[in-house]
């Protein structure tokens, strides 16, 4: 992804990131560059957003951090 965003993340077609899979929701999260990294937002999805196992509203993103949003695991990579 280039830009700042927010790049929406969700099971729409339309999302920035589509992930199809059910139990992500169609909007599922924003991703958005600030001053202190990228900062991933859970915006209200039906079963949560997790980094390393933790539940979370919002969090800056470090390298190597695992997001799991719903049973679907991602990785985060910094742009190199």
């Amino acid at each position: 992804m280039t830009g700042d965003g927010p790049f929406v993340i969700g099971r729409r077609p339309t999302c920035d990131m589509f992930i199809d899979d059910p139990t992500v929701s169609s909007h599922h999260a924003d991703l958005r560059r600030t001053d202190d990294g990228w900062l991933l937002i859970d915006v209200g999805s039906l079963n949560g957003t997790r980094v390393n196992g933790w539940r979370i509203r919002d969090t800056v993103l470090h390298d190597g951090d695992w997001i799991q949003m719903g049973t679907v695991s991602l990785l985060f990579e910094q742009d190199r």
